[in-house]
């Protein structure tokens, strides 16, 4: 019997000692909670969708911007910079390719030059999963 309720005595002090702490972690994260609304959270989709932002496609003027507006967004709300170097970006190093592609056909003498894309589109005609047709 004694063991019975020393077992009992101790899951309910486990279970008191467990709900004081989800409560303080549930304090510490209320003011977090409450600062990411629908709105807000529209707010900066809107933003960062805008045109300003030119597609925020990496290595143009619309990235610089986009990453210019987290950064002062993380500043804003007090969270601090998480790379060793003291900063809130990583460098990733990033390899591109531009084609220009060009087409032209001949009759006889004469060579017409065809416009991209105006007068054709280029493709590798390879599928978006990879796969050849």
């Amino acid at each position: 019997m004694r063991r019975r309720i020393r077992f009992l005595t101790a899951i309910i002090f486990a279970s008191a000692v467990s709900c004081l702490a989800v409560d303080q972690l549930a304090l510490r994260l209320q003011p977090a909670l409450e600062a990411i609304t629908p709105d807000g959270l529209l707010s900066h989709i809107k933003i960062l969708a805008s045109d300003q932002f030119e597609g925020r496609a990496p290595g143009t003027k619309g990235e610089e911007l986009s990453v210019k507006y987290i950064t002062d967004q993380f500043k804003q709300t007090g969270l601090k910079p998480g790379n060793p170097d003291g900063t809130y970006i990583q460098e990733v190093p990033l390899a591109g390719i531009k084609s220009e592609p060009r087409m032209s056909f001949a009759i006889g003498d004469k060579i017409t030059e065809l416009k991209y894309p105006d007068d054709f589109v280029a493709s590798s005609g390879a599928s978006s999963t990879g796969d050849q047709d």
